[in-house]
């Protein structure tokens, strides 16, 4: 109990190095974009190459992109319900940050230092399911509901999602376990160097990117989306942990991703379609928090 406590000390004090960094103004926000972009281009890619190096790739596997497809459409789903009597521009600014999960940038390095890389593989094969949430299905939500629907096209959708390195790579390393074949030695040798630089580099553009500027007005929404996110995340986790065949740490991996903080791309999509984006980065900011608190527990009685 006490080793998996230090472990998440250390990690939150590169958190916390990053967001004091800000405010004494040795590094700015926009050097937590540069090291976001580092991470989600070069060290994440680098640690699915290296985490499924060894992996061999089973059938079963597959029900791990599905769950993560399966939970952002099940938010949807409930948006309808929660956010009913919502303006059109409020339901898009509070339905996209309900939707993608950030499991790349937030729980990969978490996970990879506490519960180890045999555990992360679990978490990537749920984020290639979460990956075509956050680069379709929110893009095309904050489209529709900012009446900007020509935006909301195939092309645009298709230009999102090959610009995505990660989910480039998911799909080219599952495409060559699923062969039987991988990459050079070369290149999972250069992943592996690469990929120990992803739990410091995340961990500090969080910190960087940590701000809790908002409009009080806006308390009530904030309130509704957090019990909403984690009222059926809770519950779908439980779901699955009474009723699925998995192994205890695929049940746990599967739990913790259902209560993961919101995805950063909602931010520049919350730019990009006009919405209030300083009250979208506070529902991701609050959101990392919180799951911050929920993962430590969750470790302490689980490890």
């Amino acid at each position: 109990m006490l080793e998996v406590s230090y472990k998440f000390i250390i990690i939150l004090s590169v958190i916390a190095i990053g967001y004091i960094s800000k405010r004494f103004k040795v590094l700015k926000e926009t050097d937590g974009d540069a090291l976001s972009r580092l991470a989600f281009n070069f060290t994440l890619p680098s640690v699915i190459i290296t985490v499924f190096a060894d992996v061999k790739f089973e059938k079963s596997f597959l029900i791990f992109p599905l769950l993560g497809l399966g939970i952002g459409l099940l938010m949807f789903a409930a948006s309808f319900i929660v956010y009913r009597k919502y303006t059109k521009r409020e339901k898009g600014m509070l339905t996209m940050p309900l939707l993608g999960l950030n499991i790349g940038l937030f729980a990969v390095p978490l996970v990879s230092a506490i519960w180890g890389e045999e555990a992360a593989k679990y978490l990537l094969m749920v984020d290639f399911g979460n990956a075509f949430i956050i680069f379709v299905l929110c893009y095309i939500v904050g489209a529709f509901y900012a009446n900007d629907k020509d935006d909301a096209n195939i092309r645009n959708i298709g230009k999102k999602a090959l610009k995505s390195i990660p989910l480039i790579i998911y799909a080219i390393t599952i495409i060559l376990k699923i062969s039987g074949f991988y990459y050079p030695k070369f290149v999972t040798d250069f992943a592996l160097l690469v990929s120990k630089a992803n739990t410091p580099v995340s961990m500090l553009a969080l910190g960087l990117f940590l701000s809790f500027s908002f409009n009080k007005a806006q308390i009530k929404q904030m309130i509704r989306f957090w019990l909403t996110k984690y009222i059926i995340g809770f519950a779908l986790g439980a779901l699955v942990w009474l009723f699925f065949p998995f192994s205890h740490i695929e049940k746990e991996i599967v739990m913790l991703a259902f209560v993961l903080p919101t995805s950063f791309s909602v931010i520049a999509y919350a730019v990009e379609f006009k919405y209030d984006a300083k009250f979208v980065g506070a529902l991701v900011n609050s959101s990392i928090i919180i799951s911050i608190v929920i993962m430590w527990m969750f470790a302490l009685f689980t490890i």
